[in-house]
């Protein structure tokens, strides 16, 4: 990704994604197998990490198995 993507805009996609910020915490505090059983949230402080989030979010957004 050539973009820097920040937490404001992941909590956007995040919302869309999942229909309420509720729901989207829940996603960030729950372990994902696709990133090697961490919580989402724990790759929120880099900017690699914060592009895997990303990625993972357009995935689900646009009904690619993840």
């Amino acid at each position: 990704m050539d973009q820097q993507v920040n937490e404001k805009q992941l909590e956007t996609l995040g919302h869309s994604v999942f229909g309420s910020a509720d729901k989207y915490q829940q996603w960030l505090d729950t372990e994902n197998m696709l990133i090697e059983a961490r919580k989402p949230k724990e790759l929120l402080f880099t900017e690699e990490g914060r592009s895997k989030i990303f990625g993972l979010l357009i995935a689900l957004k646009e009904s690619f198995p993840v």
